[in-house]
């Protein structure tokens, strides 16, 4: 099944404002696939913005690494924007799904 995923993360950063067109197995495999892309946006502005790493955490209010963590994963988990949308246009499926045979369009880019 095509679909359509949109991830990134909320608030001052913009929402789901990325997106790629995947071929999966499942909607929940789509999910699972779109949570893991927000949680990569994440990452990338770890310690900065106001986002903090396990280390500051630990750090700042002196919690053991595996406490730190698990506070780490919330405020991650909070900030993350996504969602997944199916093909049920027929049409538009089949013409996603030839590009992407085609090799006109990769799997993992970002498309509008």
């Amino acid at each position: 099944m095509l679909f359509k995923i949109h991830y990134g993360l909320a608030g001052g950063f913009g929402g789901a404002n990325e997106s790629e067109i995947v071929e999966v197995e499942s909607e929940e495999e789509a999910e699972e696939h779109a949570y893991e892309l927000a949680c990569e946006c994440y990452e990338q502005y770890d310690g900065s913005n106001g986002l903090m790493t396990v280390e500051e955490i630990m750090d700042e209010f002196g919690y053991e690494e595996a406490e730190s963590l698990c506070i780490w994963e919330q405020e991650r988990d909070s900030w993350l924007d996504y969602r997944v949308q199916k093909f049920l246009n027929e049409t538009s499926r089949d013409r996603w799904k030839a590009l992407l045979d085609a090799e006109l369009i990769k799997p993992g880019q970002t498309y509008i």
